[in-house]
């Protein structure tokens, strides 16, 4: 097992997600708002319980121990939460406003205060349960063997297929492209993450800005036509990002968080 650390990782995340979705499923109603949040944050924990699992299985919490979570140990990362905040943000509203432009007008999802209240809060706690999960431990693990692009491609692949929920809803099309999407979401979190040393409240800001901005955005809108301007939109970041710091992205270990591995 320690061998193929990632599969068995991947495979007991997979494990959780059917479990826990499942779970959440039967005990919460999708009409409800604040129970839908609820049902959502549940199935978010799965790549933190897989990686759980994966530490009993192997007799190893040295994943655990490693994480860096201190926003402001230095200096410049409270300039680097500030932009994990606002690129996905920046992404979705010009993908909707292009989208509006092409008649998929806004829909106010009619939310009050409460509602909001418990739907951000059980974003962020979602958030943190995947992040403990994709950049906590797999994008790490694969930067020891992998660049840091072709680990953040590798981890992004397989953050976008663990949502596989879309088929249902999107169709292949849908669910491929969004993958697409979150690839490129996924090279650019590598870019912040290796800036801060791997710091963990950086990439949960960015997820929390990606769903919480789809919640007030996104209102009905969600589907292959979004994907499809989100792609183009976040190809042009990760372009910017990765001509910028094209020798960081060539190399492995690229932070003292990775040498432990």
């Amino acid at each position: 097992m320690n061998k193929h650390k990632i599969l068995w990782y991947y495979i007991f995340t997979l494990i959780c997600a059917v479990i826990l979705g499942g779970t959440a499923g039967a005990i919460f109603k999708t009409s409800v708002p604040e129970q839908y949040a609820a049902s959502m944050a549940m199935a978010q924990m799965s790549p933190m319980c897989g990686l759980i699992l994966l530490c009993i299985f192997c007799k190893d919490w040295r994943h655990f121990k490693r994480m860096q979570w201190n926003p402001f140990k230095n200096r410049k990362n409270i300039l680097w939460m500030i932009t994990a905040l606002l690129i996905p943000a920046v992404i979705i509203i010009i993908a909707t406003s292009v989208l509006s432009l092409t008649g998929k007008k806004y829909i106010a999802n009619g939310y009050g205060c409460m509602e909001i209240v418990i739907i951000v809060i059980a974003s962020i706690i979602g958030c943190i349960g995947e992040e403990i999960g994709w950049r906590g431990f797999m994008l790490p693990a694969y930067n020891k063997k992998y660049s840091l692009f072709l680990s953040a491609v590798f981890t992004g692949m397989l953050w976008g297929a663990w949502h596989f929920g879309k088929i249902s809803l999107y169709g292949i099309g849908g669910y491929l492209l969004f993958i697409v999407m979150i690839t490129e979401f996924s090279i650019i979190m590598a870019w912040i993450y290796n800036k801060t040393k791997g710091n963990l409240a950086a990439m949960i800001l960015f997820h929390s800005s990606i769903n919480i901005t789809s919640v007030f955005l996104l209102t009905k809108r969600e589907g292959i036509p979004f994907y499809i301007i989100g792609c183009v939109v976040s190809a042009v970041i990760c372009l910017i990002v990765i001509l910028n710091s094209k020798k960081e992205f060539l190399k492995k270990h690229n932070s003292a968080v990775l040498e432990k591995l």
